[in-house]
C-alpha cells in the first residue's frame, strides 16, 4: 500500500498557485458553441475532465488550444461541424450535458447521448429537459430526450416518472412530426411497455395496435420494426389468453424476421419463444420443443451458453419435458434456467418462474424415483425414498425462495 510520510516541526512558508475550480470550468467551456466569436478562460485546472471536455468541444467543431501548460484555453466556434455529441466521450463525464443547451441554441438541434461520469448517486436528466421545454423547446430532439429517459426509468420500475416524460414525448412528435411518423410509434411501443409491467394489459394492447399501424403504413408490412410491434402485441395477447390470435400475430413476425433479418439473427428467437410458449399451451408439445429449441440455438450461437437470455427457452423446454413425463430431463432444464436468471439479475418474476417449475420437476423425479425403487429389492426401495425425501426437501425450499 502506498503511504505519505510526513516529519513536522518546520514552519510552512511560500507561495502555491490555486487553479480555478473545475465544475466552474466545465460549465463554462460549452458557452463557446453559443458564438463564434473567441472565447479565453484562464486560471483553468489541469484535470482529466478538462481534457475530455475539450476532446467532445473539438469533436462539435469548436477550436481549443491550451496555452501555459493548460492554464488558459483560447477556444473559438466558427463553424459547428457536428451537432451529435459521440457517446464514447459522453460516458465518461457527467458534465458532457452542459453541451445541450448551447448546441440547441445555437442551431436549433442536439444529440446528446445520457451521460456517465462517477457513481455518487442519483442525478436525473430530466431537470434538463424540463428547462430546455420551459424555454420553448418542442423540436423532436426533445422528445427523443424525453423518449429515452422515459424508456430507461420504467426499466428501473419509476413508472409514474416515465409515464410523464414519455407522454410528453409522444405529444411532442405528434405536433411537430405528425402524428403517422414512425417516431410517435417509438413512443407508443415506450408508453405501451409502462401499462404492460403495471398489469394495464387493455391499454397496453392499444398503444400496441396504434404503433402496429403507424410502422406498417410508415415503414411497409415487410419491415423488422413492424416484426417488433407484431411479437410486442403477439406476447401481451399470450397472457390475456387470446392464443389463436397471438400465435399468428408472432409467425407473422417470424417470417417478416427470417426474411429481414436471417434465419439465425437473435430477433427471430423472439417470435419462435412466442410461438413455442402457444404451442405449449394449446398441448401441441412435440411443435413447442422444436420452437424452444431452435430459439435456444440461436441464442446460443448469438451471445454464448451463458447468457441470461438463454433461460426462457431452457424453461420452456422444461416444461414441456414435464408434460412429457420426461422430469430428469426438466430438472436439468430448469435448473440451467435458474443459474442463469440468477447470475444474470432476471427480473423477480421471471426468477420465481423458473423456480417455480424446477419445484414441479423435482417432485415428480422424486415420485417417479420412489416408484422405480417400490419395485426394486428393499435395499434399492430404502435408497430411492431417501432420495424421494431429499428431493421434495429440495423443492420445497425453492417454493419458498420463489414466493419470497
Amino acid at each position: 500500500m502506498d503511504s505519505i510520510i510526513v516529519t513536522g516541526g518546520a514552519e510552512l512558508k511560500g507561495q502555491i498557485p490555486i487553479a480555478g475550480a473545475k465544475n466552474a470550468c466545465l460549465a463554462l467551456m460549452p458557452a463557446t458553441l453559443l458564438s463564434d466569436e473567441p472565447l479565453t478562460l484562464t486560471n483553468a485546472p489541469r484535470l482529466s475532465d478538462i481534457k475530455t471536455m475539450t476532446v467532445l468541444l473539438e469533436s462539435l467543431g469548436a477550436e481549443v488550444r491550451s496555452m501555459q501548460e493548460g492554464r488558459v484555453l483560447a477556444m473559438s466556434s466558427h463553424d459547428l461541424t457536428n451537432l451529435t455529441a459521440d457517446y464514447d466521450i459522453v460516458r465518461k463525464m457527467r458534465a458532457s450535458n452542459l453541451v445541450l443547451g448551447p448546441l440547441l441554441a445555437r442551431a436549433g438541434r442536439a444529440v446528446v447521448s445520457l451521460p456517465g461520469g462517477c457513481a455518487i448517486g442519483a442525478r436525473p436528466m430530466d431537470i434538463h429537459v424540463s428547462g430546455l421545454e420551459a424555454l420553448g423547446a418542442e423540436h423532436p430532439d426533445v422528445a427523443s430526450a424525453l423518449n429515452n429517459l422515459g424508456s430507461m426509468q420504467y426499466a428501473t420500475g419509476a413508472y409514474d416518472r416515465a409515464r410523464v416524460h414519455l407522454s410528453r414525448a409522444l405529444a411532442i412528435y405528434e405536433e411537430t412530426l405528425g402524428p403517422q411518423h414512425p417516431h410517435v410509434a417509438d413512443a407508443l411501443i415506450n408508453l405501451a411497455n409502462v401499462n404492460y409491467f403495471e398489469g394495464s394489459y387493455e391499454e397496453a394492447k392499444t398503444l400496441y395496435r396504434r404503433a402496429l399501424v403507424i410502422h406498417e403504413r410508415a415503414l411497409g408490412e415487410s419491415h423488422a420494426r413492424v416484426a417488433e410491434s407484431l411479437n410486442n402485441l403477439a406476447e401481451l395477447l399470450r397472457l390475456t389468453g387470446e392464443y389463436a390470435e397471438s400465435k399468428a400475430l408472432a409467425e407473422r413476425a417470424l417470417e417478416i424476421f427470417e426474411r429481414a433479418l436471417g434465419p439465425k439473427h437473435p430477433s427471430v428467437a423472439e417470435p419462435l419463444l412466442n410461438v413455442a410458449t402457444v404451442s405449449a399451451l394449446t398441448g401441441d408439445h412435440a411443435r413447442a420443443r422444436n420452437l424452444y429449441e431452435r430459439a435456444l440455438a440461436i441464442q446460443q450461437e448469438a451471445y454464448g451458453d451463458e447468457h441470461v437470455a438463454l433461460a426462457h427457452a431452457l424453461t420452456g423446454l422444461a416444461e414441456v419435458a414435464l408434460a412429457q413425463a420426461r422430469p430428469g430431463d426438466a430438472v436439468t432444464l430448469a435448473e440451467r434456467a435458474a443459474k442463469l436468471r440468477e447470475s444474470g439479475e432476471a427480473p423477480p418474476e421471471q426468477l420465481a418462474d423458473t423456480r417455480f417449475v424446477l419445484a414441479r420437476a423435482l417432485c415428480e423425479r422424486g415420485s417417479a424415483e420412489a416408484k422405480a425403487g417400490a419395485k426394486a429389492s428393499a435395499k434399492a426401495d430404502a435408497s430411492a425414498g431417501a432420495r424421494a425425501r431429499a428431493l421434495a426437501q429440495e423443492a420445497r425450499a425453492v417454493y419458498q425462495a420463489a414466493k419470497g
